[in-house]
């Protein structure tokens, strides 16, 4: 009897002990769950021999013990498993207790109900700890991990919005951050562009809807981008930015600086969101090597670190061919060889002709720092990434981000830009007025030897700009961006309004030089060459008019397109038919100051336009 209280009381210690460990789990998530895999393997070790001996105990009453044999040899293999397969246990350890506490719970219900048939008083003590137990195993079943928590509550939000079509969730990778334990990813497919009518519903309002929601979500950092409009040039339509410690000083005092960095700009009207997703906060193991007794041993530190990382990271050893096929050797220990600072002592690193254990020149010490140490340009890198807010444009956001940064960036920090925004970057500023020069010089030379001038060139070139006013005014007056649609249409329309203003000024030169006047010239050439320039315009205005009214996806960039295009013809034309003749006039009649104009014989059209041009004149 003595033995079976004994047994018993062994029973509700170790009962005690796991619910310790669930509420441990279920407190500190975060806990060394290598060993808490280890401590539970060797529980169940030692729960199963308590079961075996119990089943073989002299129990008189015969009430708890009919499945122990069973249960204490399924408990001890498991527990056994777990010890030599913790690295594949340790990502369902909590699930795995859950289990085993719900069994043992509904092994103690039956005997606390036998125990009650049979007339023992403290029954009711063996159920309450059974509903502990099962209540804690319950708890620890239904707990996911904490990526998986923050996942779910992500879920909740996306299955509340209705633009949403399906999704994609992934946990331990993130888009931007790579492999991690603490990243996830959620890929989300809106619904046709059909079904998503109205301003509030489109990409970008649906972005904006989903950043105000998981702000929200404290235990992470979430946010939400589109996919970049040209593949290969970052993540998203943000503007990469690449922070860089140039003084070679402590991350902890530059991920500082960048967060105060990043806070500045999020005050700014012309940021929608900085964000970055960099952080300091991941369990590390910092490994220091003792210079002094690698030297009295004969070995480099260098040598040290080497054998450590191929003993943990892995190491590639050569190539070796067989049957026709080239096979790569790679060296590395077993997982359960490199899991705890105990396996530096089977470490070997080749001192001359002897090998010394690793052990004896390392010390291992646990910090917390970054996940993974980035580089640009050779200097210690945070990426961050700037999305521009409604209505303005990438460029005002790269001043923005230079005015910011002028201010808040101690000494020695700076910063580069990447992707899409490195190549924006690259081709403003001087570098771009230079090649904008260059192109003007060029084409002032043809026009130079077209017109046989060099001061009628001018009138083309000045007049361009006045054409280019409606392209900004329509973008101004319908809200859109000055972005790389707008400006290849504004490129486009250069084109077309140098076309025209050489129509007006070669009919021009041509009339001058028969003998027309230089008022009569301009005048003339305007009036004749008005019909074809307003065809031209007219085809133009109404083949990109499905474009500024477009809709659907692309619906953005189709739209700065057309209205740039149609803004600047309907505007531009106008003022060419003014401006030009006017600029022609004024160059022209400097030209002939200092040479007169080449005559040719005027023929009969001349003539007449020239009489036209006076009657008309005597009328006034």
């Amino acid at each position: 009897m003595n033995d079976i209280k004994g047994i018993k009381n062994m029973y509700s210690v170790l009962t005690a002990c796991l619910i310790i460990v669930g509420l441990v789990l279920l407190a500190i998530p975060g806990i060394a769950l290598n060993a808490v895999c280890i401590i539970f393997g060797i529980y169940l070790i030692i729960y199963g021999v308590v079961k075996i001996i119990g089943y073989f105990a002299k129990d008189v009453y015969q009430l708890a013990f009919q499945f122990d044999l069973a249960l204490g040899i399924v408990a001890a293999i498991v527990g056994i498993v777990f010890i030599c397969k913790t690295s594949s246990i340790v990502q369902i350890l909590s699930t795995c207790i859950g289990i085993v506490m719900l069994i043992d719970a509904t092994l103690k219900i039956q005997t606390s109900l036998d125990s009650k048939r049979f007339g023992i008083s403290s029954w009711w003590l063996m159920l309450v700890m059974a509903i502990m137990v099962a209540a804690v195993g319950i708890m620890l079943i239904l707990m996911p991990g904490e990526t998986t928590k923050v996942m779910d509550k992500l879920e909740d939000i996306l299955k509340n919005t209705p633009e949403i079509e399906h999704y994609a969730k992934v946990a331990g990778y993130g888009l931007m951050s790579g492999q991690g334990t603490s990243y996830g990813t959620i890929i989300i497919r809106l619904k046709d562009w059909g079904e998503r009518k109205g301003s509030e519903h489109t990409s970008d309002a649906v972005v904006a809807r989903l950043n105000a929601q998981f702000y929200g979500v404290k235990e992470a950092q979430i946010f939400s981008f589109q996919p970049g409009m040209i593949p290969g040039y970052g993540m998203g339509n943000s503007l990469e930015l690449n922070l860089q410690d140039r003084t070679g000083g402590d991350m902890a005092t530059f991920y500082e600086a960048v967060i105060q960095f990043l806070g500045a700009l999020n005050q700014r009207p012309e940021v929608a969101m900085a964000y970055t997703s960099y952080a300091m906060n991941f369990p590390q193991v910092s490994v220091d090597v003792d210079a002094a007794k690698c030297k009295r041993a004969g070995i480099s530190p260098g040598a040290v670190l080497d054998a450590l990382g191929s003993y943990c990271g892995g190491a590639y050893i050569s190539n070796y061919n067989q049957f026709g096929k080239v096979y790569r050797v790679m060296m590395q220990a077993s997982p359960e060889y490199r899991l705890d600072e105990q396996a530096l002592g089977n470490m070997f690193v080749r001192n001359g002709t002897e090998m010394a254990p690793v052990s004896q020149f390392v010390t291992l010490n646990k910090v917390l720092g970054p996940e993974t140490a980035n580089r640009f340009n050779l200097y210690s890198a945070i990426a961050a990434n700037v999305n521009p807010a409604e209505g303005y444009s990438s460029g005002e956001v790269q001043k923005v981000i230079a005015e910011v940064a002028e201010q808040t960036l101690p000494l020695g920090y700076g910063y580069e830009y990447g992707g899409m925004a490195r190549e924006e970057a690259n081709t403003g500023g001087a570098q771009t007025v230079f090649i904008y020069a260059i192109c003007i010089f060029l084409i002032y030379l043809i026009l130079a030897c077209l017109y046989e001038s060099f001061l009628i060139p001018f009138a083309v070139i000045f007049s361009v700009p006045f054409g280019l006013m409606g392209s900004f005014l329509f973008a101004k007056v319908l809200g859109l961006e000055n972005n790389i649609y707008l400006q290849t249409g504004v490129i486009m329309l250069i084109g077309l309004l140098a076309k025209t203003a050489i129509l007006i000024t070669e009919y021009a030169i041509e009339r001058r030089r028969k003998g027309m006047g230089i008022v009569e010239s301009a005048y003339s050439a305007a009036q004749v060459r008005l019909r074809p320039i307003l065809m031209t315009v007219l085809t133009m205005i109404f083949g990109m008019l499905p474009l500024m009214f477009s809709s659907g996806a692309g619906a953005n960039g189709n739209s700065s397109l057309g209205t740039g295009v149609v803004g600047g013809m309907l505007i531009g034309t106008l003022a060419l038919l003014f401006v030009v003749p006017v600029f022609y006039i004024i160059f022209e009649y400097l030209q002939e100051k200092v040479r007169p104009p080449m005559e040719e014989e005027a023929d009969m059209q001349v003539l007449l336009e020239k009489q036209k041009s006076e009657a008309e004149r005597a009328k006034d």
